[in-house]
């Protein structure tokens, strides 16, 4: 790649995240929470199912949702043993 081609490149991406900037996610689903904490998904289930998991939102009958301050608080806390 020439010099030309590498600033035409980082033009082109610097204008598109200007047209569309990435916008911080603050929940994650059941998936997304348990890779976060390191945990399978079944483990983090029943971890909800007994009261030991950090705090969530149900927001249909097969959804949950976890707010990463929760599940950093959760961490930081020690987590349920």
């Amino acid at each position: 790649m020439t010099d030309l081609s590498i600033e035409a490149l980082a033009d082109a991406i610097a204008d598109r995240l200007r047209k569309n900037p990435p916008v911080p996610r603050k929940w994650l689903s059941s998936q997304e929470a348990a890779a976060y904490l390191g945990l399978s998904e079944q483990t983090l289930a029943l971890r909800v199912k007994h009261g030991n998991a950090p705090q969530s939102t149900l927001i249909s009958r097969k959804a949950r949702r976890f707010a990463i301050v929760e599940l950093d608080r959760w961490i930081e806390e020690g987590g349920a043993l």
